[in-house]
Formats: structure tokens, C-alpha cells, sequence
């Protein structure tokens, strides 16, 4: 007792043994072997979450904002079938002529490292609902490149998403604000607690995105860099914004989309233009770009109301939506029992 240090639980054993005053219940993380060894996942994550969530690291079940936390409607197994059409699509995607991802070609196993490739790959069809698939029929020169910078961007929206991980706005800036530096310039860094599920997994082991992308050309990093740079400076923008009703009007609702989708569009653009793949005159197509990247961005926020409305950050804009809301809350479209908020939804 006398080689310790004085503070521990040796101090009172009486009240270490009778109370929880020095039970730790953050660093404690349960035992979870790979999959090589016995089976396991391999991500094991604290022992006691916050609030008694026992959620591993990369827990499918948990999904990032407020995916999970409302009931959504679901199909029986006999409706779904009785769309003939597409189950057709789905047998042929699945069998008759399955997509075979580029990430197999010569060119991308020669220059990338392919045990962090495959956890790229792996976490891209964790984590994207809609493009892993086409992301992985692009031509080999490309499809790493935007692989990497979708990831890198996926990085940055679970750090700009979470409601709770950061004790003030202040603190989240100063983490959106420095990425482009962090989790680009340093190959070990990593974030742990933000995010859910393999959000919060590619956070954690961002290391192996990192030697990917510090294997990708130079034009490729540079376009990385800048946009997720750019896209950070304006999520920062919004963090201290009260958006429990939506934005204010069209030019800050545009302004949003643009930053965290316009962007993207004149990211793609660059890297198809710095790659051979497309004129380079593509890459000043600075509008069209970014109106492409409105476009999808504003699809989104019309199929994620509700989710968004319920996690406080939502993005439809007030000038609009309270034309129709007779109530003058932006819940008012989600009580599908009133027949007149139901039609006007």
C-alpha cells in the first residue's frame, strides 16, 4: 500500500467493497475476439454505455442520429412479393447478373495496401445506403479515389451529426474546423464515443482509411483536402444555429445544401477531371456541380423529415413548410391521423 499513490480505492476498502464510488464504467470494455479466433466480431466496446446502452462498437443495430428511434412502416413478406417487376430486378442483380465490384482488378491490388482496402470496402457497404454499390463498379483508376473520399466525408458528417458526444458547440467546431488536419494529416489519428454503429467503427479505426488515402495520387488528396475543408468550415457554420423548425428561408436552406452536398458535386467533378476521365473543363462546371449536388441533397431532407425533426436538426425551410402547417410546428405533417396534415404532408 505504501508504493501507491494515495486517491485509488485502496484508500477505503470498506466503501470500494459497499458503494459504486469507484466503479469505473468508462474504461471497462468486455472481452470480443475476431472472427479468426473463436468467432468474435472483433469490436468490442465499453462494457457500460451511457445510460446502460451495451451497444458494441459496429453494432448494426445502432444507426447514426435518429435512424432507429421511430417506428417506420414495413412491407409483409406477400406485398413485397407481389411487385413482380421488382423482384425480376432484384433475381437478376442478385443471380442472373451480379454486380463484380473493380476492387478485384490487377491496378487496385498492386498499389493499395489490401488489408486496409478491404476494411474501406467493408465499411462503405456499412455505412452508405445507396452508393457502395455503384462506388464499386467505377473503373479502377477512379473507384478508390472515391471510395476513400466518400468515406473521409461520411468521417466528417457522423463528427457533425452527433447531438451529445461533444460537452459545447465550441468543442465540435474546434474538432470540424481542424479534420482536414487531423484525420488527413496525422496517420494515427482516430475519434472514439461520436457516432453510432460502423459510423462510430470508421471513426475508430480511420488509421487504415488514412494509409489508403495517403496512397492516392496527389491531384486526388489535394481535391480530398480541399472539400472536406471547405464542407467543414461551412457544417461549422450551422452547429450553433437553432434548427428544431428548419432553416430560416430557400437561401440559408440552399446555402446548408450546398456545403454538405454542392461540394461533393464539384469534388466528383475534379477528381474525374484530374484523372483522365473527363475533360478538364468538367472541373470548372462549378454550378452544374454543385445544382446536381442540391438536388440529391434536398431528396434527402425530404425523405428524412421526420428522423431529422426528431433529433432537433431539421433543415426544410420555415418561408415554406408554415405555408401549409396550420399548427405553425414543423411536427405538424407527421400526425398521419389528421386526415388534413396527412394530405398536406
Amino acid at each position: 500500500k505504501w508504493a501507491l499513490n494515495d486517491g485509488g480505492w485502496w484508500d477505503n476498502l470498506k466503501e470500494t467493497m459497499e458503494t459504486d464510488k469507484q466503479c469505473d464504467y468508462v474504461k471497462i470494455h468486455p472481452f470480443d475476439p475476431p472472427v479468426e479466433h473463436m468467432g468474435g466480431l472483433g469490436n468490442a466496446g465499453p462494457m457500460f454505455g451511457k445510460d446502460g446502452d451495451n451497444g458494441l462498437v459496429g453494432d448494426a443495430s445502432k444507426k447514426q442520429g435518429a435512424y432507429g428511434k421511430l417506428k417506420t412502416h414495413k412491407e409483409s413478406k406477400l406485398s413485397q412479393l407481389s411487385h413482380l417487376d421488382e423482384v425480376w430486378s432484384a433475381l437478376t442483380l442478385l443471380y442472373i447478373k451480379p454486380l463484380k465490384s473493380n476492387l478485384e482488378s490487377d491496378f487496385v491490388k498492386e498499389k493499395y495496401n489490401e488489408e486496409d482496402l478491404e476494411f474501406c470496402d467493408q465499411i462503405l457497404c456499412k455505412v452508405s445506403r445507396s452508393f457502395a454499390a455503384v462506388i464499386r463498379q467505377l473503373p479502377a483508376t477512379l473507384l478508390v479515389d472515391i471510395l476513400i473520399f466518400y468515406l473521409v466525408l461520411r468521417a466528417l458528417d457522423t463528427v457533425e451529426d452527433d447531438m451529445t458526444a461533444f460537452e459545447s458547440n465550441d468543442v465540435k467546431i474546434k474538432h470540424l474546423l481542424n479534420f482536414h488536419k487531423t484525420a488527413l494529416g496525422d496517420p494515427n489519428w482516430s475519434m472514439h464515443g461520436v457516432g453510432e454503429g460502423d459510423e462510430r467503427r470508421l471513426l475508430e479505426e480511420f488509421p487504415k482509411c488514412h494509409s489508403v488515402f495517403s496512397s492516392l495520387r496527389s491531384e486526388s488528396r489535394g481535391v480530398i483536402i480541399d472539400i472536406t475543408q471547405r464542407m467543414a468550415t461551412g457544417m461549422a457554420e450551422f452547429v450553433g444555429k437553432d434548427l428544431g423548425q428548419g432553416t430560416v428561408d430557400v437561401k440559408q436552406y440552399n446555402r446548408y445544401c450546398h456545403f454538405v452536398a454542392g461540394l461533393v458535386g464539384e469534388g466528383l467533378s475534379r477528381l474525374f477531371a484530374a484523372l483522365g476521365l473527363e475533360n478538364p473543363s468538367m472541373a470548372k462546371e462549378l454550378h452544374l456541380s454543385d445544382q446536381m449536388g442540391l438536388f440529391l441533397q434536398k431528396t434527402n431532407i425530404i425523405r428524412d423529415y421526420l428522423e431529422d425533426y426528431v433529433d432537433g436538426r431539421a433543415f426544410w425551410p420555415r418561408t415554406i413548410w408554415k405555408k401549409y402547417s396550420t399548427t405553425g410546428d414543423l411536427g405538424y405533417f407527421a400526425n398521419q391521423d389528421d386526415d388534413e396534415a396527412k394530405t398536406k404532408a
